[in-house]
């Protein structure tokens, strides 16, 4: 049964055959489990989603008392062995507790991250990533300012390694090598983009030389994501600085008027919300960059649901 504010409905195809003993909300999806093994007329081991029609997801062998939703991920609580149950299905022996996750993707946890950090020229800087357990098969590759990197001298006198691991450091550091970095992590089911980590020098206020500070839309992080992103941007001088969002279609979606910025590096966060303030739907987004009026470029950002 459905509540949409004022009445109560029944689903078309009917409810449960059993008890509903929880409910959460993940995104677009209401997930409701309990003991059933048929909700709203769709097989489900005590386990199902509704997304405007029932799904099963090869739930658990028995029942399901509590559901929460972290991360993007909904976990399960309940006096069930196995989940990923039922014909033709393998179990995966998960007593007690388990996760599901929508999409497959690793997601990187809160703590560590790559950490903004502020050090004297020369010194060795290390970023530190790391994703949630369970996730198999993951290949990892940093970036700097959104260009990718790679092991080796860096051609400005500093020298990168750990390029593809969850550990980058950079020896005898310069000034070329501030800004965002960020990690990718990869598995067979696509790509997810840490938050950036910036770096900065301690008494540097200028570029070392003249035209090594430059206005760049650096990186748009985490992409894809399910959530807030952030901006990562430099700018050559106090400027005036906006961010427009556009759908696919051309409409624009969100404006972001972010005022006046030294120069320096800057980091801005987009709320995955409209300029009416409604969270906006899953896909694909274009996120510009506008200095002095002055668009610095544009980045494509893929929202999840």
């Amino acid at each position: 049964m459905g509540y949409n504010g004022a009445s109560y409905s029944t689903f078309s195809t009917g409810g449960a055959n059993s008890n509903v003993r929880a409910l959460v909300s993940n995104g677009a999806r209401l997930y409701v489990a309990g003991d059933f093994t048929l909700i709203g007329g769709v097989p489900a081991n005590r386990i199902g989603y509704w997304d405007g029609t029932w799904h099963d997801i090869h739930g658990a062998d028995n029942t399901v008392y509590a559901l929460g939703s972290y991360n993007g991920e909904v976990h399960v609580g309940g006096s069930f062995q196995n989940v990923h149950f039922g014909h033709p299905y393998l179990p995966l022996y998960s007593p007690f507790w388990a996760r599901y996750n929508e999409t497959g993707l690793p997601w990187f946890s809160a703590n560590p991250s790559p950490f903004s950090q502020t050090v004297q020229l020369g010194d060795i800087v290390t970023f530190t990533a790391q994703i949630a357990s369970g996730f198999s098969g993951v290949t990892y590759l940093w970036y700097h300012n959104g260009l990718p990197l790679s092991d080796g001298p860096t051609g400005n006198g500093s020298t990168i390694s750990g390029a593809t691991t969850l550990v980058l450091s950079i020896l005898n550091s310069v000034w070329n090598d501030h800004g965002a970095y960020t990690v990718v992590a990869t598995n067979s089911c696509g790509s997810t983009t840490s938050y950036p980590g910036t770096l900065d020098f301690t008494g540097v206020t200028a570029a070392p030389s003249p035209g090594s500070r430059t206005t760049v839309f650096e990186a748009l992080c985490p992409n894809p994501c399910g959530g807030a992103s952030q901006l990562a941007f430099s700018l050559a001088g106090d400027s005036a600085v906006h961010a427009r969002i556009y759908d696919l279609a051309g409409r624009l979606v969100r404006q972001l008027d972010l005022g006046r910025l030294p120069a320096g590096h800057h980091l801005a966060s987009w709320d995955a919300r409209d300029n009416h303030g409604q969270r906006v739907a899953g896909g694909v987004y274009v996120v510009k960059l506008d200095v002095d009026g002055r668009s610095i470029g544009a980045r494509h950002l893929t929202m999840l649901h």
